[in-house]
């Protein structure tokens, strides 16, 4: 289970604050909340190998690169930069979540 972590978070632009992406789960959460209007191929393609991910039958960390390249496609992939003009980067709770229920 360890394997659904990825090595780099992606930070995600939102209104108002940037979301750390760490896991797998992170990004159904985020698929999840997307809106119905805007689901189109590239979203479908991510949702599919998200789940092949989780059934062993694609690497996550190939998961995690087409999930950049979509959010890079939407506009809102955050880089470094924007997290240190954002007023510095803290560690969301989604990522240490994952990482402790992966580790029980």
């Amino acid at each position: 289970m360890a394997g659904n972590l990825f090595d780099r978070p992606l930070f995600v632009k939102r209104k108002h604050f940037i979301q750390e992406i760490g896991c797998l789960d992170d990004i159904f959460d985020f698929l999840e909340d997307w809106p119905e209007e805007k689901r189109d191929i590239t979203y479908e393609t991510t949702l599919g190998a998200c789940r092949d991910a989780v059934a062993g039958r694609f690497p996550p960390d190939v998961v995690r690169d087409n999930f950049e390249r979509f959010l890079q496609k939407n506009g809102m992939l955050a880089e470094i930069e924007d997290i240190h003009s954002s007023g510095g980067a803290s560690a969301t709770a989604t990522s240490a979540e994952c990482r402790r229920w992966w580790r029980s």
